[in-house]
């Protein structure tokens, strides 16, 4: 437990001097902002393309455009973000070296996963809960409280956080390089999509808990249903976690 508690704070100070935890903060908070401010900002847009004579038709902005506008930028963007920032976590010291002496000391290199995915959780989780409570104080602000199940809502997107998370870990255990690491999490996405259009499996792809976020709050898609899908990337994050723990403990440093 020792050893875990130093690669803990290893892990927290190396990201807290490489500012990583910082830029994921305020990227966080600026997809918040920007969330409610694109819907109420978009019918100006659109009347500014569009003929005078339809400008009356484009509908005023709900509470629903500004949870679909902060789900887009977090699910496109902010995913993307931590992706790149992150996947380079395991690959980069394995490449210096730097876990060698520690290892040798008798560090388990179990401790090394569970304090890798514990930081990376904690930083995406303290960014997504400080981007969600200021995109909801907006939209309270400016629209209502209306949509069901906002924090089932809000929820989806922070487990598939942990999901891409786990499949950094993963693939970094195996791959031991960084563009690898990028080329197996995108196979994984492009599989996802393709599970989406395979109609006798397309209601267990992991994408449809970023996809359903907004027909969710509007009770167009299954609340036991969004849920199962819960299940569904809980087990593969932990399928992903003890399987990097495997492949890491049967990788030579």
């Amino acid at each position: 437990m020792n050893y875990l508690s130093v690669m803990l704070k290893k892990e927290w100070l190396e990201n807290i001097r490489t500012h990583k935890s910082a830029a994921m903060l305020i990227c966080g908070i600026f997809f918040g902002i920007l969330g409610p401010f694109t819907a109420l900002m978009m019918p100006d847009l659109m009347a500014g393309l569009l003929p005078k004579n339809l400008r009356p038709i484009i509908p005023e902005p709900t509470y629903i455009d500004s949870y679909t506008q902060y789900f887009k930028n977090i699910n496109q963007l902010g995913l993307v973000i931590l992706v790149f920032l992150f996947s380079g976590t395991l690959t980069q010291e394995l490449a210096k070296g730097t876990l060698i002496n520690l290892i040798t000391k008798g560090l388990s290199k179990t401790s090394v996963i569970a304090a890798k995915f514990s930081v990376l959780s904690f930083i995406w989780s303290l960014t997504y809960l400080a981007g969600s409570a200021v995109h909801y104080g907006y939209t309270l602000y400016y629209f209502n409280n209306k949509g069901l199940h906002k924090i089932t809502a809000y929820l989806g997107s922070w487990l598939f956080g942990l999901l891409l998370i786990s499949l950094i870990l993963l693939f970094s255990s195996l791959l031991k390089k960084n563009s690898a690491v990028l080329l197996g999490i995108f196979t994984v996405i492009v599989a996802f999509f393709l599970i989406n259009v395979m109609k006798p499996i397309k209601d267990f792809s992991p994408l449809l808990l970023i996809q359903k976020q907004s027909d969710l709050l509007l009770g167009h898609f299954s609340l036991h249903r969004y849920q199962l899908l819960f299940l569904l990337v809980i087990a593969l994050i932990l399928m992903n976690l003890a399987a990097a723990n495997l492949a890491f403990k049967r990788s030579e440093i």
